[in-house]
């Protein structure tokens, strides 16, 4: 009788998420310092690159990505990704694992796949983008393009697995991402 109280107490414990306290308290650190580090980041790139023409055609260039993947994935990703990832988890009989790395597979491709359709859109992206923004150079905004715009990969991947891991329970660890 001990003998099956010892081994269900360490499944049990393994299956039990984690608090919602501790969860929260290491997401709300991550989140502090993930601020802080991008706003050091853009007081450097300002600091290096200047406030003038050459900085504005860098911001410029820098949000196209980020407009990009909010356009395309922002929402699809948190409503759609994380119901499916929890429902497989419940009712594959893996856990839903074969079903995350499909998820993941699947991603990447279509990350890449759109990521080299905006690249080659990149000057006329560019163009639309720029058109009402008088200081902004067309010609080096579309170089910095060419130089960022694979940056949608990464946002779509972080986004991905920040859902892959939120489905299990995991919480702190996408927070430590730089915004």
């Amino acid at each position: 009788m001990s003998e099956t109280a010892t081994t269900t107490e360490p499944e049990q414990q393994k299956q039990a998420p984690p608090s919602v306290a501790r969860a929260s308290g290491s997401m709300a650190i991550a989140t502090i310092v993930s601020r802080a580090s991008g706003l050091l980041s853009k007081v450097l790139l300002i600091a290096v690159i200047g406030a003038e023409t050459l900085g504005d055609s860098y911001q410029a260039a820098s949000t196209l990505p980020t407009m990009i993947n909010e356009l395309l994935l922002g929402g699809v990703l948190t409503s759609v990704a994380i119901p499916l990832l929890v429902r497989a988890e419940k009712e594959d009989g893996d856990g839903g694992e074969s079903y995350a790395q499909w998820l993941i597979t699947m991603g990447t491709l279509i990350l890449g796949v759109g990521t080299v359709l905006a690249m080659a859109g990149a000057p006329l992206l560019t163009d639309v983008y720029i058109s009402d923004s008088p200081d902004a150079n067309p010609e080096l905004v579309t170089a910095f393009a060419y130089l960022v715009l694979p940056g949608i990969v990464f946002y779509g991947l972080t986004a991905l697995l920040s859902a892959v891991l939120n489905a299990r329970h995991v919480f702190g660890i996408p927070t430590w991402r730089r915004c």
